[in-house]
């Protein structure tokens, strides 16, 4: 079986420091799909932009993040044990007009999610 969905997000973030608040909006798309041997694999990407309100000290404008986001996840369920084995790599990219809010990374986990 497999699954496809689509989202818009519309955020704004009060933090009580105006250089920290900001309104965003933001698109994403998953899709994730189950094999027959409980083998399952799921994939998103996401886009985010963030205009902040206030300006920092050390700086002349007001911060603008643009933020890509990718992730792979797969798991495999051990039925026996009722657990999932997961294997995610995520990549985030933050593009700000700010040289110190601006980085990449990545991650990989594995993991074991047990059910209750």
């Amino acid at each position: 079986t497999s699954f496809s969905r689509r989202g818009l997000m519309f955020a704004r973030e009060d933090s009580g420091i105006s250089y920290y608040s900001n309104d965003s909006i933001g698109i994403n798309s998953s899709y994730g799909y189950t094999f027959q041997n409980g083998l399952q694999t799921y994939l998103n990407a996401s886009y985010t932009d963030s205009d902040y309100k206030g300006q920092e000290i050390y700086y002349s404008e007001t911060r603008h993040d643009k933020i890509s986001k990718f992730l792979v996840n797969t798991s495999y369920h051990i039925e026996k044990l009722d657990s999932d084995i997961v294997l995610s790599a995520n990549y985030t990219d933050n593009d700000s007009n700010l040289d110190m809010y601006k980085y990449n990374r990545q991650q990989i986990s594995l993991s074991v999610r047990k059910s209750f």
